[in-house]
């Protein structure tokens, strides 16, 4: 018996193609292409980042600095001040804060380095210097203080010091007119002496802070800014030839050299800190973290001038500022 041929299956052409899987050389050619866009985009996108952080810093340090350089103005202007007050006989017109005994015999004071008995000194008058050096300088300023250049509690009549606490009540008897007979009789007045110290420290955690410590009801220092790594202060004095009056400045010294420049040695202490019209300061600020790619990046110019390479790769930046003495008199 005879077995009939099996039909013929025809096939589409090309089918064999298409049911074929890509090849070795096509995928690792799709892998490449993947991993060359996914790292354009990584890239990309830390580039970004990176520029947005660097961005950050730097704006967060000028705004620490602004702060940090008004609170200081305000500070430096007011040092001395001491005003003459109404209905008070010739020889008592001011309160007792600089004149005759005084509370103090100095408006203003600084140190090239911090001042070794920052937290033991009484007043400003017994604040010790150590020797010159690279370290951070320290300031410390004194003026009467009130309810109007200073914040203040209890209804606006207590002052407060820098660091937020509140200033004791100074009495003192001084003489005053009587309206009806125009003759002047003792009575007690009362009136508040702010001292602000300014310095640098670094805490455990490693991070530099610039401080205040002042003479109010504690005396716990008080945070100013973060990151302040130097804290540079020059000294303007006035010119040996300026009329009564004038503000007009010779040039800029540094606290050592106070004590040894030819034309304050027959000074003392007190009247040689008193010649000072202006200061000049300079703040060193860095980026709370490591936000620059390489060393170069990270090279600043300091408080002198020079620049300097970075320790790490943190921002760095110098802001200056130079301010009149307005409450000398």
């Amino acid at each position: 018996m005879r077995v009939p041929a099996l039909p013929t299956v025809s096939r589409p052409s090309g089918s064999r193609r298409a049911c074929r899987g890509l090849t070795l050389v096509e995928l690792m050619v799709s892998l490449v292409l993947g991993l060359v866009i996914t790292l354009a985009i990584m890239t990309a996108y830390l580039s970004s980042s990176r520029a947005a952080q660097v961005a950050d810093a730097v704006a967060r340090m000028h705004d620490d600095a602004t702060a940090v350089l008004a609170l200081l103005r305000t500070q430096i202007r007011m040092a001395g001040n001491n005003p003459e007050r109404p209905l008070r006989a010739a020889a008592a017109a001011r309160n007792p804060v600089y004149a005759g005994p005084g509370v103090t015999k100095f408006a203003i004071r600084g140190c090239d380095g911090v001042f070794d008995n920052l937290a033991a000194a009484a007043k400003i008058d017994d604040l010790t210097c150590p020797s010159p050096g690279n370290a951070p300088d320290s300031l410390a300023i004194t003026y009467e203080a009130d309810p109007f250049n200073t914040a203040a509690i209890d209804g606006g009549a207590v002052p407060l010091d820098c660091a937020g606490f509140p200033l004791d009540a100074l009495i003192a008897a001084i003489n005053v007119y009587d309206p009806v007979s125009n003759i002047p009789a003792p009575a007690n007045f009362q009136f508040y002496f702010s001292e602000s110290r300014f310095y640098v420290a670094t805490g455990s955690d490693g991070v530099p802070r610039l401080m205040c410590r002042g003479n109010g009801a504690s005396s716990e220092p008080a945070i100013v800014a973060e990151n302040v790594e130097d804290f540079q202060i020059a000294y303007g004095l006035l010119s040996p030839t300026a009329a009564p009056g004038s503000s007009a400045v010779a040039g800029y010294l540094p606290a050592a050299a106070m004590a040894t420049q030819a034309e304050l040695l027959a000074l003392s202490e007190p009247d040689r800190w008193s010649k000072v019209a202006s200061v000049r300061i300079c703040l060193l600020l860095r980026s709370p973290a490591e936000v620059v790619h390489d060393a170069d990046s990270a090279k600043y110019v300091d408080c002198s001038g020079a620049l300097v390479a970075a320790p790490d790769l943190r921002l760095r930046r110098a802001f200056r500022a130079t301010v009149a003495v307005r409450g000398r008199t």
